[in-house]
Order: structure tokens, then sequence, then C-alpha cells
């Protein structure tokens, strides 16, 4: 994604964690970045709105991807 403060150094961990293993839930990914689950899941949202993410809901839980153009 973009490099510069710690917001872009997790916009990078989540980039690649993603790109490894695509489809993951907010609590999936919490525990791999590292991160509190309720934050993660805001910041997710607006890299969503930016358009780095696309999310699909599977039952109770939304799952992550990178968007299209950032693989």
């Amino acid at each position: 994604m973009r490099k510069g403060g710690k917001a872009d150094k997790l916009s990078d961990r989540i980039a690649n964690t993603l790109s490894k293993e695509p489809g993951q839930s907010v609590s999936e990914l919490a525990g791999k970045v590292g991160i509190n689950r309720v934050y993660l899941a805001g910041y997710l949202q607006a890299l969503e709105d930016k358009g780095l993410l696309k999310s699909r809901k599977v039952g109770s839980a939304r799952t992550y991807s990178l968007a299209e153009g950032m693989r």
C-alpha cells in the first residue's frame, strides 16, 4: 500500500498477510497482524472504502481480500 507512518505499516502488514492468505476474517487477521479486532474492523472498512480491499459476508463473519488492483 503506502509507506510512511504507523498506519501505513499496518496497511503493509495487512496487504502482505492477505496476499498470502486471502479471505480471512477480522478475527483471523487481527491475530496475524497483532492488533485489536475492534480497531482492525474499522481500519479494514476504511481500506475497503478506499477500494484497496474487498469483503464478503460469510454467515455472521466478514472475510477480506485484496482488491483486484492491489494484488
